[in-house]
């Protein structure tokens, strides 16, 4: 068997250390490579991401946004301010008016003996009748139209509206117990006098079964149909006949209750 030359072997070494060589720069150029890339990527996507953020922030929540709510607070209470107070049309509906159409004010609580309160209108019959009422004496010969009462044509039943005075008044007369109260009733002169002088005595009778329910002793109260015998205003126009269809109220004596004079 033919043994190499030292010759053979001699050109073989310096072919496999070249070769050798050369595997090894691939090798690091290739390691290089790569060791690039990923340092170029982790520069390029802290970037991306970076601006991707700001694009979205941009989009989504731009910088003078925050501003507009801040605004909008500020300005909420002078909205609810502004809401709160009533139009002249709101402020109107508190105004009340009379049986009889007389504007007569707005309602207001009033503080009676005994820890009793009551609502009631300004300058109607039951701050004129209270007002007489802590005087040094109580007027006798004063007749307080009741100006909240209404009843239907020809009719002797009080209809809803009514109550708010028949309570009132009931309240009135149990803060005041040693009164004894006459009611009237007067009609205009439509109709015969028979027939308005049971009518005027049916009406002034219906008030005095309203006050009897809202507590009001039954022996304290009497009443007196009076027709149109005593007429305040002219049959001759439909305002007269309005005003001439009423209830009033009067203090009178009793040999039970004593004289009507009273000091508060």
């Amino acid at each position: 068997m033919n043994q190499p030359s030292d010759n053979q072997s001699s050109d073989s070494a310096p072919a496999e250390k070249q070769y050798v060589k050369k595997r090894s720069s691939q090798q690091a150029s290739q390691t290089n490579l790569s060791l690039g890339v990923i340092a170029g990527l982790l520069l390029i996507i802290p970037v991306a991401i970076f601006l991707r953020k700001g694009y979205i922030s941009q989009q989504e929540i731009p910088i003078e946004k925050p501003l507009e709510p801040v605004k909008m607070i500020k300005s909420v209470p002078s909205i609810i301010v502004a809401r709160k107070m009533p139009s002249h049309s709101e402020a109107e509906t508190e105004i009340l008016y009379n049986a009889f159409g007389d504007r007569i004010g707005t309602l207001f609580e009033y503080h009676l003996p005994g820890d009793r309160k009551i609502t009631i209108p300004r300058a109607g019959f039951e701050e004129q009748f209270l007002s007489d009422l802590k005087s040094d004496e109580i007027p006798t010969d004063q007749n307080y139209v009741l100006d909240r009462l209404y009843f239907a044509s020809g009719s002797s039943e009080l209809n809803d509206e009514s109550l708010a005075q028949i309570k009132a008044t009931a309240a009135i007369l149990q803060a005041y117990p040693v009164l004894r109260i006459l009611l009237r009733g007067h009609t205009d002169n439509s109709g015969s006098e028979e027939i308005n002088l049971e009518l005027s005595n049916e009406r002034a009778h219906s008030v005095m079964v309203a006050l009897i329910k809202q507590g009001v002793l039954p022996m304290r109260l009497s009443i007196q149909g009076m027709g149109s015998e005593e007429a305040v205003a002219d049959n001759e126009t439909r305002e007269g006949k309005m005003r001439n269809r009423r209830i009033d109220l009067s203090i009178v004596q009793s040999e039970e209750y004593g004289p009507s004079v009273y000091s508060y």
